[in-house]
């Protein structure tokens, strides 16, 4: 009987700390900065002089098993500012190629044979979500501005 109630004792614990992790203000902790580097920012909090948004259009070169081969014409100007510190993983993430500006993306991604890569980044100073980005594709015709993130 003891081991019984000694269960439901480490049970009714586990469920309490585990509805803390949910419930509880973390972001001014220690537990909340490790947080706020795995997590995705809410994009619609952070003020709009903390992103920088950018986007270029692209046209699909070749189609191999998925993976379309696109031009990426003026993407180095994005990648090389100083403000997009972590440009580098994107570099890598889209297998960008700087002497033959291409890059390779899945092509379930892209919804047209042209359309417009949007990078958005949070600046280095921002109080919050520093140093994150994103990246995403539309049809050619939708400019940046005009998302809503």
């Amino acid at each position: 009987m003891k081991l019984t109630s000694d269960k439901l004792l480490v049970i009714g614990v586990s469920i309490a700390i585990i509805g803390a992790f949910f419930y509880m203000p973390w972001e001014d902790s220690y537990f909340g900065l490790i947080l706020d580097g795995i997590t995705e920012p809410e994009w619609t909090e952070i003020l709009p002089r903390n992103v920088v948004k950018n986007s270029i259009i692209f046209e699909i070169i070749n189609d191999e098993n998925g993976q379309c081969l696109s031009t990426a014409d003026r993407l180095d100007g994005i990648v090389d500012h100083a403000y997009f510190v972590r440009a580098d993983e994107f570099i890598k993430d889209i297998k960008y190629d700087r002497d033959a500006e291409t890059m390779i993306i899945q092509c379930n991604k892209i919804p047209d044979n042209q359309a417009r890569l949007h990078i958005w980044y949070v600046l280095e100073e921002a109080p919050k979500d520093s140093t994150k980005y994103k990246y995403f594709i539309t049809e050619s015709d939708i400019l940046t501005n005009q998302i809503e993130p």
